[in-house]
């Protein structure tokens, strides 16, 4: 008797939000932001064209909080977790013999 294994795999998709506040008129965000890219990163040149004061462009801003982790934000937002829903997710079945051979379906 030939002997296989049936595999079915749900795949799911979280979405997680970060927040964090800014205010384009402080300096002590604006430093404390380069500060900590600078200790993320390995080559300083990439902040080189950035203002010493706080910058009113917000794609300056964007461009540095882009190195941080999820971590380094101050709040997470709760969002939709279709892991909780059972129907919002895909979905694959897979066939393996005796070999390990695995056949998808």
């Amino acid at each position: 008797m030939t002997k296989l294994k049936i595999f079915y795999t749900e795949i799911h998709r979280v979405k997680k939000t970060y927040v964090e506040e800014i205010d384009l008129s402080s300096a002590t965000q604006w430093t404390a932001l380069i500060e900590k890219v600078r200790s993320l990163i390995d080559d300083d040149f990439l902040l080189d064209d950035l203002p010493i004061e706080p910058s009113e462009n917000l794609s300056d801003w964007l461009f540095l909080y882009q190195f941080l982790y999820s971590a380094d934000y101050s709040k997470e937002i709760e969002d939709s977790d279709s892991s909780k829903n059972e129907a919002d997710c895909e979905r694959e079945w897979s066939i393996q013999n005796e070999a390990g051979e695995i056949q998808d379906f």
